[in-house]
């Protein structure tokens, strides 16, 4: 299961995602993908001391050379 933080690019929901991964993760018995804010070792490790299994991070890796962006959206990202 996939949770999102607000922090998820606009994504997410209205809580931050160091709240809402320890609260589904009492609510629930399966896995957690946490996604939101995570861009680094730093935040994964909060991440999975909070009961997550993994982390998503999309806008982390946007500009990697694998990414599927639009060159023209990739300029953009790069610019800012």
């Amino acid at each position: 299961m996939q949770v999102i933080g607000n922090e998820g690019a606009g994504h997410g929901s209205a809580v931050g995602s160091l709240v809402l991964v320890p609260t589904i993760r009492d609510a629930v018995s399966i896995p957690i993908i946490a996604a939101g804010g995570f861009g680094d070792g730093r935040g994964l490790v909060a991440a999975l001391a909070l009961g997550a299994g993994a982390v998503a991070m999309g806008t982390r890796f946007a500009t990697a050379a694998e990414s599927p962006l639009h060159p023209a959206t990739l300029q953009r990202v790069l610019e800012k």
